[in-house]
This record gives structure tokens, sequence and C-alpha cells, in this order.
């Protein structure tokens, strides 16, 4: 249900879950998957927005505060995800590395082409605590730029 969720239409081939021993250590699973409409067609290009993307500015819906805000949860997001192209498309979207932060949060996206995959290798760290008034418009700044980084779509050229 969990991968149905976020990539409609997928096919499980593999699932493996690293250290169901360590109860403390974070999740970890190793999906393969077919998805036989991941991307849209247009023209000669083809368009997808990169799954598994957190909004950050979900955190941030006032313009302004006059009174701190709380992150009462933790964000940890790390997703390495390898996506085979078809026979002679090239990624056409640049992929320039991208790291955003604010007191101690960090947005990282560390996308790469090569050898007809494509990688989308992102990291979220937005750890629980307080964003003080005067830091909230930084903290504006830094969801904004987060959600531009890591929900832009990505654009395949194909033959």
């Amino acid at each position: 249900k969990l991968l149905a969720r976020i990539l409609p239409g997928a096919r499980l081939a593999t699932l493996t879950v690293a250290d169901k021993a360590d109860l403390d250590a974070p999740l970890s699973m190793r999906v393969t998957a077919e998805v036989s409409d991941f991307a849209h067609r247009r023209g000669q290009e083809l368009g997808f927005e990169p799954p598994f993307a957190i909004k950050v500015s979900q955190l941030t819906t006032l313009p302004r505060r006059q009174t701190p805000m709380l992150i009462r949860e933790p964000t940890y997001t790390s997703v390495h995800l390898a996506i085979t192209l078809p026979e002679g498309a090239r990624v056409t979207t640049p992929l320039a590395p991208v790291t955003v932060e604010n007191d101690g949060r960090v947005v990282e996206v560390r996308d790469t082409a090569s050898g007809g995959v494509l990688v989308l290798d992102r990291r979220i760290d937005i750890p629980a605590g307080r964003v003080q008034t005067d830091a909230y418009p930084a903290m504006l700044k830094f969801a904004r730029e987060a959600d531009e980084a890591t929900l832009r779509p990505i654009t395949v050229a194909v033959p």
C-alpha cells in the first residue's frame, strides 16, 4: 500500500528491510519495482514529478509569526532512487547539486544521470525544535528553496 500511494501503478518486484533486529535503527527499505506509467509524454519529452517528495513549506503556512513556531516531530528522509531510462534518452533538466540549510535543518539534492540511469539522491533532515519569530523569515526562505530543489519536475528527451 505504501508503494501504491507513492508510485501509482507500480508492481513490486522485491522488498528488503534492513536491520530488522535493531529496533533502534531507522527503517530502511530497498525496493525494486516496475512502473509502466511513471512519466508523461509531451512531444519528444517525458516529464515526471520526483516521487517520495516532502513539501517542506507545509511547515511554514503563515507569512509571518507573532509567536515561535514549534516543529513537534523531526523529519528525516533519505532517498536513493535509480531510474532506468528508455534507450537513447537523456535528462534535459539541469542536475546541479543543491544544499539548503537553516539553523540545523538541511535539504540536499545530489541527482545524477549517467549510462542511461537517472539517480535521484536526496536527503531531508529537519529536527524537532522551535523557530523564534525573528528567525521565521529565514525559515520561510529555507522552505521555499527546499521545495524548489526537491519538487521541480524532471524532463527527459526521448528519441
